[in-house]
């Protein structure tokens, strides 16, 4: 309901949230109030909190007959004392035509007033305005910034509005998965019922007209279980729809990483056999689409399908030029897989050194693998110089993060006091941690001395 008109702002049970047109409803909640009389004493005297407090009594007809004519007379008495609320109560009455002609210039004028003084609700307001072409000239970028001046003070529908300019690409560059984090905070937010149904409804009205970003979000939404409950079957229905779609345009590049995110994850699940059986040629097929689009997360998984011959034939040159092409753009897995495949001359001309660098560059983003593999070539001195207590120093990094093999390495370490003080104990210890992991060479330590003491 646009009109707002006997809509009223105390009432947090509504069922069904209108996000589009609400922003006549976010005032304070009415107070205890003193008999009429008293409250109309106190709102001539110029009172200007007495004064909002009578137009809303007007507006809302709570406990006086409904007249918008004259709330709008109350209101504009507390606006004129330059109060943020009573300015933006007068605008919204000329945004809503209560009691006034319609005038969304005039209400532009007085929710800008508001706005100086950083009242939230204008805020967003203002922003609705610009968006809706409204009182000016439609301006996606103005209507962002109020947006987010509303936003950063946790102004739910301002999150909500922005999540739908990221998933229209107004303003800004479509980017479905922001537009889910955006909707999530309106949800985490929202102070009234029914937010997180309405934010699935308008998503799901979107993703049924065919709007390939929405539909992106629903089926990331049954993948993750956000917002809805998982469902891996539907999840793979939802995706296959925007990870089908070619790019047919110039206009439609802004949305090559969301289609390649959709693509990614539908071979997620015929990789894993998530939503039907497994299919890893399927699988391979749809991680080479989104590989193709530069998605790294997929370029990995391409580089490590053809590494071990999974879906597709066996090409370890393949699998180093996919695993290279991720690397560059920062993936930590593809550093250490191809630091791997360089140290050992996997499928690639040896180079220990080259290795040891790839390896040494996942580390920067706290990768285990990486600083377990960074660890044992310090220990061994191929590819760097032999560096006992570097190699103690990333295996302990490792550990920490219940690196397996780390956890081993660790626990010899303090054994055979190389470069850290002799302490069973905590060897033991590391054993153990690292047989919990499945370390099957921990798990032998562990028996052998289980058995040891048994006798």
């Amino acid at each position: 309901d646009l009109s707002g008109g006997t809509t009223n702002p105390d009432n947090s049970s509504s069922d069904t949230p209108s996000i589009t047109s609400n922003r006549h409803r976010d005032h304070p909640s009415s107070h205890q109030h003193k008999s009429q009389g008293e409250e109309l004493d106190v709102a001539e005297k110029g009172d200007p909190t007495t004064q909002n407090r009578i137009g809303d009594l007007y507006r809302f007809g709570k406990a006086v007959e409904q007249d918008c004519m004259a709330a709008m007379q109350w209101y504009c008495r507390a606006a004129e004392q330059d109060g943020a609320r009573g300015q933006w109560s007068v605008a919204q009455l000329y945004d809503y035509a209560l009691g006034v002609p319609l005038n969304h210039i005039l209400a532009m004028e007085w929710y800008q007033k508001a706005a100086a003084k950083s009242y939230v609700p204008t805020q967003c307001a203002i922003g609705d305005l610009y968006a809706n072409c409204q009182g000016a000239v439609q301006d996606y970028r103005k209507a962002l910034d109020w947006y987010m001046k509303a936003a950063d003070k946790h102004h739910a529908e301002a999150e909500f509005e922005i999540g739908k300019m990221c998933l229209l690409g107004q303003g800004l560059f479509v980017d479905a998965i922001s537009a889910l984090e955006w909707f999530n905070e309106a949800i985490e937010h929202g102070d009234i019922g029914g937010w997180s149904d309405f934010v699935k409804d308008c998503i799901y009205s979107l993703a049924e007209q065919g709007h390939l970003n929405a539909q992106l979000i629903v089926g990331i939404m049954y993948f993750t279980d956000e917002i809805i409950p998982q469902d891996y079957g539907k999840a793979m229905e939802w995706l296959l729809q925007p990870a089908s779609k070619g790019l047919a345009s110039a206009q439609q590049l802004t949305a090559a990483l969301d289609r390649a995110l959709a693509q990614r994850e539908l071979g997620f699940l015929y990789h894993e056999g998530l939503g039907g059986p497994v299919d890893h040629p399927t699988a391979f097929e749809w991680f080479l689409k989104a590989a193709e689009q530069g998605h790294p997360a997929a370029q990995v998984d391409v580089g490590n399908m053809c590494h071990r011959g999974r879906g597709v034939e066996q090409g370890l040159t393949k699998a180093a030029e996919w695993l290279f092409k991720a690397a560059k753009q920062g993936r930590a897995n593809a550093q250490q897989e191809l630091g791997a495949m360089h140290y050992l001359g996997d499928g690639i001309p040896r180079s220990q050194s080259l290795g040891f660098e790839w390896c040494l560059k996942a580390t920067e983003q706290d990768y285990a693998q990486a600083q377990c593999d960074v660890g044992a070539i310090y220990s061994l001195g191929n590819g760097t110089f032999q560096n006992y207590i570097k190699a103690v120093k990333w295996s302990r990094e490792a550990a920490k993060q219940g690196h397996a093999q780390a956890q081993f390495e660790l626990g010899h370490a303090y054994i055979r006091n190389r470069d850290v003080a002799r302490d069973y104990e905590t060897g033991f210890k590391l054993f153990r941690q690292a047989a919990d992991e499945g370390h099957e060479q921990a798990q032998a330590v562990i028996e052998y001395i289980s058995n040891s003491s048994n006798d």
